[in-house]
């Protein structure tokens, strides 16, 4: 069980709940300024996503978290889209979702 790559997509970042109000008139799930706008001063990140390579893994990394007294949030759950993740918490509170994702879960980088 790995964690092969780091992900933000946008619907992963829709799952996590919210931290607090956003800037005014930006959306809760806004990651970029729209075009010719400044972007907001501060942006709070709302959770880090990690994409394993099986929903066998994910649940692994779940059980593990588990037994070792993580912070849980949530279970293991299916998205809409067929991915698979559940939330905890690192030591500094920030959110982690490690996520099964169909589209994205088994790609390898290679160099040039």
């Amino acid at each position: 069980m790995s964690a092969s790559s780091f992900s933000r997509g946008k619907s992963e970042r829709n799952t996590a709940p919210a931290r607090g109000p956003p800037s005014a008139g930006a959306s809760p799930h806004s990651s970029w300024a729209r075009p010719g706008e400044a972007p907001p001063a501060k942006r709070p990140m709302d959770h880090f996503g990690f994409v394993v390579d099986t929903k066998e893994d994910l649940q692994a990394w779940y059980d593990f978290m588990k037994a070792k007294g993580v912070n849980l949030l949530d279970t293991p759950s299916d998205h809409f889209d067929g991915a698979r993740s559940f939330h905890c918490t690192d030591p500094a509170g920030n959110v982690i979702q490690p996520i099964f994702h169909p589209a994205i879960s088994g790609q390898r980088f290679e160099g040039p």
